[in-house]
């Protein structure tokens, strides 16, 4: 993946990773009001935020991976099998990062932290690894439909290019055809032909 649409790719995580960052925060913050347990809005921010942005860090090299390995006809149980364990090993490591960042600078006083950082760590994949790799995946999908959308347009362009190269080709053979019929309609060609029938007349006679 080139830099270019590695920075598209990167805009655009940006974008949804901060509409659905700041809804998730005021999901959090107002849904704690209704059921009367309000929390500070700092403490709602990085509850909210945390998730999203660690995985915008991973968008790009997941969607590289999309781009590399599609799960196609021919490819899909080598691909099938690596998405599978890459899935996997990624959204361990983001819950990995996300434990991290919980246990140590994120205080819920409703939620009381676990007694160690493996047992935070465990409480974290037991809750929430399902949901990473459906996010895993649904990066990958956006990737195939990219790529998929990508060599249609090429198809579509190698389809142009040929029927102009056919329209040329077409427009040349006329032209060709009309120099035939401007030749024939030349004088001197007129003179040999009146030649040829004239002699062929007299031979006959």
């Amino acid at each position: 993946m080139n830099q270019i649409r590695a920075r598209q790719v990167a805009g655009v995580t940006f974008v949804v990773t901060s509409a659905l960052a700041f809804s998730s925060v005021a999901w959090v913050y107002f849904g704690m009001l209704l059921v009367d347990k309000p929390l500070p809005l700092l403490t709602a921010v990085m509850a909210g935020l945390s998730d999203w942005y660690f995985w915008a860090l991973f968008t790009v090299p997941v969607f590289w991976l999309g781009m590399r390995f599609k799960v196609d006809r021919n490819t899909w149980p080598r691909a099938f099998a690596l998405h599978l364990a890459a899935g996997a090993a990624v959204s361990m490591l983001e819950l990995l990062i996300l434990t991290t960042f919980r246990h140590f600078f994120y205080h819920n006083p409703w939620n009381p932290p676990a007694a160690s950082f493996g047992d935070a760590y465990l409480r974290e994949v037991l809750r929430s690894f399902h949901f990473a790799l459906i996010i895993y995946c649904l990066i990958v999908a956006a990737a195939h439909a990219f790529s998929y959308y990508r060599d249609l347009r090429e198809r579509e362009g190698e389809a142009g290019r040929l029927r102009v190269r056919n329209a040329e080709l077409s427009a040349s053979l006329a032209r060709s055809q009309l120099d035939c019929l401007r030749a024939q309609l030349q004088p001197h060609f007129l003179f040999n032909s009146l030649n040829a029938i004239s002699a062929a007349v007299r031979e006959r006679r």
